[in-house]
């Protein structure tokens, strides 16, 4: 769940979508159950649709929890599990998660929250993410197999964790009160860092190799991309766009996120070999993008009708031949 107002309760809307929300702001809200695991089957639409866009081709399925009235995805690991959330209910309430390996459905909640959303997914199967007090606050919580532990930044009035890697390494956002801030947490031992300059900063991602990419913001609340190599800094903005949220980073140095148009819509967009793609589900009303694996898969929500129905994607890269490189060296490197 990402933020667009440092004053304002984070919520994944702004983690999808950055600034200018309005009526998409209640599709990631829904009503909350009981943990308990599904072990229900694979609930895959496969769309026969292809949609190319600046010269990448990708294919699109639908991937929806069964039963579910709003579905979306966060992240996959590098085998293809994946996390995202699901609401019963249309335009209710908070999201409940879920965990999809192997065909199976895993209801994730953490004990006594109002809300909780998975954001990150390693290969061990370790679940990092979020969930929502009764206060109305977030928390930072990881799951390994059914033991949840919070893992909240020390002192910090509100804490978020948006992914881990291969290494155990997680990275989230906290808020002091005023602002967000980006932290590390690595064998116990928390790291704050920020944006340079910048108000708000808001990890989202991280790869194998300890890239990490998100967005930041200043307190006019226009969001800018960005990765982070080691302490040295790429900004990431769509040509034209108002605002741009980068969500996903994989193992090559491409990224994903979403982006807002001079008219406040939504579209996805991802940066591979130096290239931008703009990303639209075809027919889609609004497109977010968030997470990216090794395999350049994208995920995300899609919403294709004005009555808010949302449901989760997956866009696959259709080869056009040659291999993909990393993306970041479109950006301006900072130090």
């Amino acid at each position: 769940m990402k933020k667009n107002s440092e004053a304002a309760k984070p919520t994944i809307s702004a983690r999808s979508g950055g600034q200018g929300q309005n009526s998409q702001n209640n599709l990631w809200q829904s009503s909350f159950w009981q943990s308990k695991i599904w072990a229900c089957g694979l609930a895959l639409v496969c769309l026969a649709l292809t949609s190319v866009v600046q010269g990448q081709a990708y294919s699109y399925r639908i991937v929806d929890f069964p039963g579910a009235a709003l579905s979306g995805l966060d992240n996959s690991n590098s085998a293809g599990a994946m996390v995202g959330i699901y609401s019963m209910t249309p335009n209710c309430c908070l999201s409940t998660g879920f965990a999809l390996s192997n065909g199976v459905f895993r209801v994730i909640s953490y004990p006594g929250a109002l809300g909780t959303e998975p954001n990150g997914i390693n290969k061990s199967q370790t679940i990092v993410g979020d969930y929502v007090d009764g206060a109305n606050l977030q928390h930072a919580f990881e799951l390994q197999g059914m033991v949840y532990r919070n893992v909240d930044y020390p002192g910090a009035v509100q804490s978020t964790a948006d992914d881990i890697n291969d290494n155990a390494l997680i990275v989230g956002a906290y808020n002091d009160g005023s602002h967000w801030h980006g932290y590390t947490l690595s064998g116990g031992k928390f790291t704050s860092f920020d944006y340079p300059g910048a108000a708000n900063t808001l990890p989202a991602a991280v790869n194998k190799n300890g890239e990490i990419a998100g967005y930041y913001y200043q307190d006019d609340h226009i969001s800018h991309g960005f990765v982070d190599t080691k302490g040295t800094f790429t900004d990431i903005d769509y040509p034209g766009a108002s605002s741009t949220v980068v969500l996903g980073v994989n193992s090559s140095a491409e990224v994903s996120g979403s982006y807002t148009d001079g008219g406040g819509t939504n579209h996805g967009f991802a940066l591979t070999s130096g290239a931008y793609t703009s990303l639209d589900f075809p027919g889609a009303i609004y497109t977010f993008v968030q997470g990216l694996n090794d395999s350049g898969e994208i995920l995300g929500l899609v919403v294709t009708d004005f009555s808010d129905t949302a449901q989760g994607f997956v866009a696959s890269p259709i080869p056009a031949g040659g291999s993909r490189s990393g993306g970041p060296a479109a950006g301006r490197r900072i130090k």
